[in-house]
């Protein structure tokens, strides 16, 4: 595994010896059980009796967008977004990707 940082960068020893540690694959039983933790982990937290109505996104912050637009937006809806900055800016690109009809408010 390679670490990737921006410029010459300083790190503790103690954050270089945790690369040289295995990781855990996604297609294990080993990490399906740290997820099912964590959901039920995080359900306990947010006062949730049902951890399986939670969604556990591995994604960026564009992943879950769009996940939003597609699953939570129906073709006859209409959104009204606040584009005033790059969070916005992305939905409004990612509503007109889908067909999706929505009005903006560019501040």
């Amino acid at each position: 595994m390679k670490l990737f940082t921006i410029g010459p960068v300083e790190f503790y020893p103690s954050t270089k010896e945790v690369r040289l540690k295995p990781f855990v694959y996604f297609r294990t039983d080993e990490y399906a059980t740290v997820v099912k933790e964590s959901l039920q982990k995080l359900s306990k937290f947010l006062g949730n009796s049902l951890p399986e109505s939670l969604i556990y996104l591995v994604s960026s912050g564009t992943g879950a967008m769009e996940a939003t637009v597609e699953n939570c937006v129906a073709q006859h809806d209409k959104c009204l977004v606040i584009d005033g900055g790059a969070f916005g800016y992305r939905f409004c690109d990612l509503l007109h990707y889908h067909h999706k009809s929505f009005d903006a408010l560019r501040c």
